[in-house]
């Protein structure tokens, strides 16, 4: 993850970026990814590796939320991680 600070000067300059990698594979290798961002869009992934970029934050805590679809129960396959932009 890569987190850009905000300017202190400038409200939503924040940046967070990451790519997801791993997790369960459909019959063609690819995987199916729900990304979820505080205050963002939702999205679906289905690039293993594809870098998600958020842009124009303000300042505060973001919570990241990354579920692998393909599990064969979702819910108990997330990742949750908090982002300090």
């Amino acid at each position: 993850t890569t987190t850009t600070k905000i300017d202190c000067e400038t409200p939503g300059t924040g940046v967070i970026e990451f790519s997801i990698t791993g997790g369960n594979m459909d019959s063609a290798g690819n995987p199916f990814y729900k990304v979820s961002v505080t205050g963002q869009a939702d999205q679906d992934v289905y690039t293993e590796g594809q870098t998600l970029t958020y842009s124009d934050l303000d300042a505060g805590t973001y919570t990241i939320y990354v579920q692998d679809m393909l599990a064969s129960d979702p819910a108990s396959c997330t990742i949750v991680r908090d982002e300090v932009v």
